[in-house]
């Protein structure tokens, strides 16, 4: 980043950064709908509306997965904007 820093200072660059898609307020949108959708889904598979282990298993699996891995790098993306818009002392 420091260097980043230097070259935009040097050459007068206007250098636009590209926001991850987990940091964008069209992703938390995302997230608030589909989070229910896969805590229904989880409700499913504990329940007997569904007769399939293999179905199940791969709600469970991809259920468990989105809600862990899309939340967390959403977080991520938040701290780190957080951080760029603190003062450098």
């Amino acid at each position: 980043m420091e260097k980043i820093d230097k070259y935009i200072i040097d050459n007068k660059a206007d250098i636009i950064q590209e926001r991850s898609p987990f940091g964008t307020k069209k992703m938390l949108y995302f997230l608030i709908v589909s989070t229910p959708l896969i805590l229904f889904l989880f409700f499913i598979t504990t329940t007997d509306y569904i007769s399939s282990g293999d179905l199940k298993m791969a709600i469970r699996t991809f259920g468990g997965a989105f809600f862990f891995g899309f939340w967390l790098m959403y977080l991520i993306e938040k701290i780190r904007k957080n951080k760029k818009q603190q003062p450098i002392k």
